[in-house]
Parts: structure tokens; C-alpha cells; sequence
């Protein structure tokens, strides 16, 4: 089980990113310009404790990109040192919950000016 967690436009529709990306549970082989990827709930006693306690990654679901931009920095912040379980991406560790956020970050950030919001079901 996991999230599916994308930035959006006002029509519903993916938006695309400059460069080709590989994150998550489900990679498109080759990779995907498409900012959207899956989260697996392995991770989800992070996001309730240091994102939202009762939404965890959804509190997200129809927030613009700049507006979720400061959360996702708060919530990277306490373990932003660790790096991610190379040999298990679903090893449930910080270092893995926190690169889910910077990949979201890095998005936010990217794609803020184009009106974006984020989709996370």
C-alpha cells in the first residue's frame, strides 16, 4: 500500500518536470517526467509525527506548492543529515521518510510558478 503523491494543475492534469525522475515504490522504467510517485505507507509514523498528526501525508491533498513549501522544510529539518537506505527503499528508517520529502520539496519548488497542487490519495 502506498500514497500516490502528484503536483496537478487547476485541470487535474500531471505537471511535467525539467529532468526525468526515479523516486518511489513504482519506477517507470527509464524514468518519468511526470511529478508523481508513490510514498509506501512504511512511512507513514514519520509524516504523523513530524508533518501532521491526524492527515500525515495528506494534509497535503489540494495545498498549492508554495504554500506547502515551509512544512516541508519543518519536517525535513529534524533529521535532515540522514541519508536514505540505499539497499531497502521500504525500510521504514528516517533517512527513507525524509528523501520522500525532499523529492516533494525539490518539486515545490521546481514547479511553484505554474500553479501547481499537490494530489495525494
Amino acid at each position: 500500500m502506498s500514497w500516490s503523491v502528484s503536483v496537478v494543475n487547476k485541470k487535474g492534469e500531471c505537471l511535467r518536470l525539467k529532468e526525468k525522475q526515479t523516486e518511489g515504490g513504482t519506477i517507470c522504467v527509464g524514468g518519468s517526467q511526470a511529478a508523481s510517485f508513490d510514498v509506501t505507507y512504511n512511512y507513514s509514523w514519520y509524516y504523523y509525527r513530524y508533518v501532521d498528526e491526524e492527515k500525515g501525508l495528506r494534509v497535503f491533498d489540494g495545498m498549492s506548492l508554495k504554500k506547502s513549501i515551509p512544512i516541508l522544510e519543518k519536517a525535513i529539518e529534524p533529521f535532515k543529515e540522514f541519508r536514505p537506505y540505499e539497499k531497502d527503499y521500504w525500510a521504514n528508517t528516517p533517512g527513507n521518510c525524509v528523501e520522500a520529502l525532499r523529492v516533494m520539496l525539490r518539486w515545490a519548488v521546481e514547479l511553484k510558478g505554474k500553479g501547481g497542487r499537490w494530489e495525494v490519495c
